[in-house]
């Protein structure tokens, strides 16, 4: 196909395949997808990205995981 050029996987974790998961405030967090685009809502509470269901504060700050989501763009 004329243009086409191939999406590279979504990848977890190191190149090497590992997982990886560190903890720490939002800010902290955010340097990791330094030259990712952030999916709405960024990094947020765990429980709070796209949930299935209405989730309260208290229960989001329970989980005490922050994450998000980043595009590699270009």
């Amino acid at each position: 196909m004329a243009g086409h050029r191939p999406v590279p996987r979504p990848r977890l974790g190191h190149s090497d395949g590992g997982q990886c998961a560190r903890g720490g405030p939002p800010p902290r967090i955010a340097r990791f997808f330094s030259g990712y685009e952030l999916v709405d809502p960024g990094v947020t509470l765990l429980p709070q990205w796209h949930p299935d269901r209405p989730v309260s504060e208290r229960e989001a700050r329970e989980a005490n995981l922050y994450g998000g989501v980043g595009v590699l763009r270009g």
